[in-house]
């Protein structure tokens, strides 16, 4: 009995210790001076304290009225463990001669059954968010996909309509739809690149979304996107500024995504610079990066939100959204793409001073095929681009 892990005590019909081991002293904590003594109502005594409920070690384990069989239970102790105990009749010669009681700590044993029990109701709640996220980025994007095409034959009637205004200059005079033409196009524009950004989004939970990477001079690009947005800059009178320290820099990359970062980065700092504010666009680079900064003078953001705007649906305060559009996806998908090279995003901003995002993303090159582009697509191209990443915060003129 001295070598089980049980703690065993037997007891005599008049109720004298006939039997213990160290394991049942260990279990219950008996003082030395009760392991010497073979008096059970003392060790009742001593134990029933150590219960939650005191009245568990008499009704469960003495004065049994009718044990005719193994009886076995739990009692929790005042000390937070469980006790598991087992008790049997001790019959000698077909004469009951007292009873056998076992106890063991099943205290690990109950928590790895409430853990994995309360694992169990998690990966439930788990696969049931992930159904309802799985229905919802199937509405969103059946939504997105419908909206998409009404929207893109609107913005081309407009556009066929202006085409014939510019073939008929007395249209201009007589025709009211060239007041609100740009209004329209522009709002044409903010739809398709909301649009966009929600289909995106859908489609990199999803692990649906793959780069076109080709090896390209990233410093024309960047400085391309940069000079394409100075007018609409200038019409809030802020100083757009580009500058590089390297001239020329060809790496593996996604033209179309850097371009939606950098536009969606340079789209916030104009949204968010005061008239007569400053925003600077830096490029370096060494050995294995490249490092591409827009910073500005504008409000700036919060400590306690910076570690939460590259979140979906998160914007710097509610006070901002009366001031400038914005979904509060524009920065998500930033995050997303960079991280897809290989890179990463990060801010530092004072609030009421300014902010500086910076894109590292990694120098390495990729086997591709030469494909001949067509020079005057891609301008208008990214002309179209610019239009819908700047929609939200531009208004296009009369003339345009």
């Amino acid at each position: 009995m001295q070598s089980t892990s049980d703690g065993i005590l037997v007891l005599s019909n008049d109720f004298k210790v006939i039997h213990s081991n160290e394991c049942f002293y260990e279990i219950w904590d008996i003082p030395e001076v009760l392991r010497f003594k073979n008096d059970a109502l003392m060790l009742y005594e001593h134990c029933r304290n150590k219960l939650v409920d005191s009245s568990e070690f008499k009704s469960k384990i003495f004065f049994v009225e009718d044990l005719t069989r193994c009886y076995a239970d739990c009692l929790k102790m005042t000390d937070g463990r469980i006790i598991e105990f087992v008790s049997s009749l001790l019959v000698v010669k077909s004469e009951i001669k007292g009873i056998v009681c076992s106890f063991r700590d099943i205290t690990d044993r109950n928590k790895v059954y409430d853990l994995e029990k309360n694992l169990l109701e998690k990966k439930k709640v788990i696969q049931e968010a992930e159904r309802y996220n799985k229905l919802k980025s199937q509405i969103f994007s059946t939504i997105s996909h419908e909206l998409k095409t009404p929207i893109n034959i609107i913005l081309a009637s407009i556009q066929l309509i202006e085409s014939y205004k510019d073939r008929t200059p007395k249209c201009k005079q007589c025709c009211p739809f060239h007041k609100y033409s740009n209004a329209m196009k522009q709002n044409s524009y903010r739809l398709i690149r909301l649009i966009n950004n929600y289909i995106d989004i859908n489609k990199i939970e999803a692990n649906f979304f793959s780069l076109d990477l080709k090896n390209t001079n990233i410093i024309k690009i960047v400085e391309d996107i940069t000079l394409s947005v100075v007018q609409y800059a200038r019409s809030k009178e802020i100083e757009l500024i580009f500058d590089t320290e390297i001239e020329e820099k060809v790496i593996s990359f996604d033209v179309e995504k850097i371009e939606r970062v950098m536009l969606n980065l340079l789209s916030n700092a104009i949204k968010f610079t005061k008239t007569g504010g400053t925003i600077n666009v830096n490029i370096s680079c060494n050995e294995s990066k490249i490092k591409i900064s827009v910073e500005d003078t504008g409000i700036g953001i919060p400590l306690c939100m910076q570690s939460r705007i590259f979140d979906t649906f998160t914007q710097v305060d509610q006070l901002y959204r009366r001031k400038a559009e914005g979904s509060g996806i524009g920065l998500a998908l930033v995050k997303s793409f960079v991280e897809m090279h290989g890179g990463k995003v990060v801010v530092e901003s004072s609030y009421g001073k300014g902010s500086i995002f910076t894109i590292e993303l990694p120098i390495k090159l990729v086997k591709e095929k030469y494909v001949l582009e067509n020079e005057n697509r891609l301008i208008q191209s990214k002309i179209e681009k610019t239009m819908i990443e700047f929609s939200d915060i531009y208004a296009l003129s009369a003339n345009d």
